[in-house]
């Protein structure tokens, strides 16, 4: 297996073939979020809820700058993992112990779990755009470009504490749900850690031996800890035991780190432009390329920094990236840790068959995105 992963290109192939073969995770309708926005679930005190002028001025700037972003397309991926969590610990409990509902209230409850993740999710992708000066997000214009700095920072900030609303609204034991709010609020701290790294190191101006360290940190508080959280969120609701949602955050931990490693390689690709194309490298922001350089070539730091000074023109980097194969060696890296991460899982959670093929489904699905 090692051998085959020291070839990313033909590893590349392995996976697009796979794809006719492979599980299919269900697609959750987009649409689905956007009534997390629908003004049954708008909480004004007396007499403000029944005023329809305030309603129609929250509807303009609030909802409908939302509605347009979580209208375009995307992934959804953390959503999925909550399922997925609940899927790796049920071993340990298939109910929600001691709930007065009935049990199959766990699908709302994992539902309203999802919204949560993803409302935490896009609220801070609209607050990194503001935060990067990003022009595209998904597709359109950011939100701070198309409707002005002070409502897209208002809307990324009320994402956050409708978060919080969705797990209020689930109906479990109040220890349980303590746990959920801890969890969320503890991961609310270590992403804003982790994007005080993002935004406030300047990665090139760091010695060599210290810029794989910072760069995992930063993978690790942001991406990974919000993966982590999701598939922990499952668990809680399957009941497991305290030891079994900290295996099952490891996990999580690891495959979101992955995911970014994916991510950061992909916005590399000098023939391939994207939306936020050279973002991070112009910005000079930790990332999985600036790691795999560091540690695999660091005798082309300096020649890579002096590509980066050329930028936007890419034609150094592009120099840079023909002769020196950052981008093949980084990619085969990616697809080791994943797999890595992978074996692991299935060593200490032994996930039924079923459960194990949408993770690597999933797996394969983000490896292949940025390949």
């Amino acid at each position: 297996m090692d051998v085959l992963f020291d070839d990313p290109i033909l590893m590349i192939r392995l996976l697009r073939r796979c794809r006719r073969h492979r599980l299919e995770v269900t697609e959750r309708n987009h649409l689905s979020f956007l009534t997390l926005l629908d003004f049954s679930n708008l909480r004004l005190q007396p007499p403000l809820e029944h005023s329809s002028v305030i309603r129609r001025e929250i509807e303009r700037s609030l909802f409908r700058p939302l509605q347009d972003l979580l209208a375009r397309p995307r992934k959804e991926v953390r959503g999925r993992l909550v399922q997925l969590g609940f899927e790796l610990a049920q071993g340990s409990g298939d109910a929600i112990d001691g709930d007065s509902e009935p049990v199959e209230d766990v699908d709302k409850y994992l539902e309203l779990c999802a919204q949560a993740i993803e409302a935490l999710h896009t609220g801070s992708l609209i607050i990194d755009d503001i935060e990067d000066a990003s022009e595209w997000r998904r597709g359109g214009l950011t939100l701070h470009r198309k409707y002005g700095l002070p409502t897209a920072l208002n809307a990324g900030n009320w994402l956050y504490f409708l978060a919080f609303e969705k797990l209020r609204q689930t109906r479990l034991p109040v220890d349980r749900k303590l746990r959920l709010f801890e969890m969320m609020q503890t991961v609310l701290l270590e992403a804003h850690t982790g994007q005080s790294l993002d935004v406030g190191t300047d990665i090139s101006a760091l010695p060599i031996h210290e810029i794989p360290e910072l760069c995992r940190a930063s993978l690790e508080l942001k991406s990974g800890a919000l993966m982590a959280l999701a598939l922990q969120m499952g668990a809680v609701l399957a009941g497991a035991s305290g030891e079994k949602i900290e295996i099952v955050g490891q996990f999580g931990l690891a495959f979101g780190v992955s995911l970014q490693m994916f991510d950061d390689l992909g916005n590399v690709r000098v023939d391939r432009p994207t939306a936020k194309h050279l973002e991070d490298l112009a910005l000079r922001r930790p990332s999985f390329v600036w790691w795999a350089l560091a540690e695999e070539f660091p005798q082309e730091l300096a020649n890579f920094k002096l590509a980066l000074e050329k930028l936007p023109d890419v034609s150094s980097l592009s120099d840079f990236l023909r002769r020196v194969p950052l981008i093949e060696t980084g990619f085969s890296r990616a697809l080791r840790y994943q797999q890595h991460c992978l074996h692991d899982m299935e060593k200490r959670l032994h996930p039924a068959e079923i459960t194990q093929q949408k993770i690597q489904a999933l797996a394969e699905r983000v490896a292949n995105a940025y390949s």
